[in-house]
């Protein structure tokens, strides 16, 4: 069932105003408009998915700013003006017309999704995985793994950027820490 407009609207609004990601991820919850919010979620995105009852999130999943849900195209819209997609369609359906196409988008436990990440419909994140910035995921994205580009391909593992961030805690205890080149 999509989002009124007018709730959407005064949920974006509501959630630009909130700073603080956490707050945000505990507003959209209650709002109840995803297939599934689970626990320890942090939302950056100043926006809402068009479609979030086909976004599925498990637990302890951290959304940086700009990521993008796409859970649907508009091809119908397309196929729809086009007279010979028409006849296609009617010599093989009882369709007079095409329908939109939505497909669920699910990011399991310990999932880092990356500012400005796109994620198209119809796949599945992790658990224990990591999308880097500005990725466009349009294949699942395997348990512990790290994922990167446009399509977004495997670049390392889960367990690897863990030990390195355990490193440098050994090194830097409570503080921020930069790369050796950055120093």
């Amino acid at each position: 069932m999509a989002i009124p407009w007018r709730k959407k609207l005064f949920l974006t609004v509501k959630i630009l105003l909130e700073g603080d990601g956490y707050k945000r991820a505990e507003y959209l919850k209650k709002q109840k408009m995803f297939g599934l919010f689970g626990e320890k979620i942090y939302w950056y995105p100043r926006n809402l998915p068009s479609d979030p009852e086909y976004i599925y999130l498990h637990n302890n999943i951290k959304i940086a700013t700009g990521v993008y849900f796409c859970t649907h195209d508009i091809m119908e819209l397309m196929f729809n003006d086009d007279s010979k997609c028409i006849e296609s369609l009617q010599s093989t359906t009882d369709n007079s017309e095409f329908s939109r196409h939505k497909s669920r988008i699910e990011v399991f436990d310990n999932v880092f999704l990356g500012a400005n990440a796109m994620i198209m419909g119809g796949i599945e994140i992790g658990p224990n995985a990591i999308v880097a910035a500005g990725s466009v995921v349009t294949k699942d994205v395997p348990f512990n793994s790290v994922v990167a580009g446009n399509p977004a391909r495997v670049i390392g593992t889960y367990d690897d950027i863990l030990k390195k961030r355990i490193e440098e805690n050994m090194f830097h205890p409570g503080r921020e820490t930069f790369p050796a080149s950055r120093k």
